[in-house]
């Protein structure tokens, strides 16, 4: 019996564990800065995907709430494939974009403002507020199905 608790503790672990677990991509080119102006830091990745059409790289540690997140991508020969996909992971594996980045255009410039999931509805009303999402710790991006060697580039502006 002790062991088949101990076997299932192992298994939740790895589990939960696993939304970072990735490992970051190294044959792309990806650069992270941060900003700090104020009460408001900001976030950059300036991303060239693999041959695969990934990118995996995490930011420092930073501490806020999302207020906005842009997304770019270089036009031409290294915009990535449309219907790209983005994440932004933080240390728990959520994805602080909830979701607003999947299958993206190729469109010069996105930009969006996240809310955790359940806090608001389409139509706001006066018992649902927005709520912004709060980060403690890296963020990781994961860029998916850009194409072999796309570039773009992912700004997230975060407040105290």
């Amino acid at each position: 019996m002790k062991s088949l608790i101990v076997s299932i503790a192992l298994i939740a672990l790895v589990a939960f564990a696993a939304p970072l677990a990735v490992a970051e991509v190294t044959s792309g080119t990806t650069v992270v800065s941060t900003s700090v102006n104020g009460p408001v830091t900001l976030v950059t990745w300036d991303w060239a995907s693999d041959s695969a059409g990934r990118v995996v790289k995490s930011s420092p540690g930073i501490v806020g709430t999302v207020d906005q997140i842009q997304v770019s991508s270089i036009s031409g020969t290294t915009a990535p494939t449309n219907a790209f996909d983005i994440t932004l992971l933080d240390t728990d594996g959520h994805d602080v974009a909830q979701g607003l980045l999947g299958n993206l255009s190729t469109a010069s410039v996105l930009r969006f403002h996240p809310y955790m999931k359940g806090s608001m509805t389409d139509q706001i009303t006066t018992t649902a507020l927005p709520v912004k999402i709060p980060v403690t710790g890296a963020l990781q991006l994961r860029v998916l199905n850009a194409g072999d060697a796309k570039e773009g580039k992912v700004r997230v502006w975060l407040k105290e």
